[in-house]
């Protein structure tokens, strides 16, 4: 009786674990070498497929970038928040000047409302018509309120929230159009293919040349499995 290999439920396997196994097949098949198994064109085929489902999983895989989006968006809104307290403790302050700049201030914060609470690109705009117009209109009362290292601070981090943003938008620009159902099902097709011809080969040439393959073959089919 000719060995055989087994066959593996593609279909219950989540992406990543989907994509091993066939990595593993793959790193199997170059070690044993694919023209001693007799499979070089259906190998070939079979890496291109490999390669394509790489690229459609790494949209399915979380972007380094949306954490660091994320921390970028808390530090700018932190610092918002201090420039609204910083003014609120001056409108009850002794120095008449100061309590006068804070409320003239105030007035123009209470207009822009709780900027920290819009949708990230409403917010990067807010920032800056605030900062630009705090360092114009409002020149003086900050210059009063000695706030002006505050904005300085908050320009420079709602500039790098903004930098971030961008990189994320080319991230998305240049990711893969590939569905990964549809790279699954044509890797997997292939596999089936390549597995076929290998145990057709295994019953015109007898199995001693394959026996190493397909014990390791399916030692792994049984671990997926």
């Amino acid at each position: 009786m000719y060995m055989k290999i087994l066959k593996i439920n593609f279909l219950k396997l989540h992406n990543e674990e989907h994509f091993q196994f066939h990595n593993e097949v793959s790193s199997q098949i170059l070690k044993n070498g694919a023209k001693v198994l007799g499979i070089e064109p259906e190998f070939e085929q079979y890496s291109s497929l490999l390669t394509k489902e790489f690229d459609a999983l790494q949209p399915v895989r979380k972007s380094v970038n949306t954490d660091r989006l994320s921390e970028a968006d808390a530090l700018r809104d932190e610092l918002f928040r201090g420039l609204c307290d910083m003014v609120k403790a001056s409108l009850v302050h002794y120095d008449a000047d100061k309590k006068l700049a804070a409320q003239q201030y105030q007035v123009y914060l209470s207009q822009l409302g709780n900027v920290a609470r819009k949708p990230f690109n409403d917010e990067t705009t807010a920032l800056a018509k605030l900062i630009k117009e705090s360092q114009t209109t409002y020149a003086s009362e900050i210059a009063t309120l000695g706030l002006g290292e505050w904005l300085s601070r908050l320009d420079a981090r709602n500039q790098d929230f903004d930098k971030l943003m961008k990189l994320r938008f080319t991230e998305e620009a240049t990711k893969s159009d590939i569905s990964m159902r549809d790279a699954r099902l044509a890797l997997d097709a292939q596999y089936r293919v390549l597995t076929t011809k290998i145990d057709a080969l295994i019953v015109v040439n007898g199995g001693e040349a394959y026996a190493g393959f397909v014990e390791e073959l399916n030692a792994r089919v049984e671990k997926y499995n």
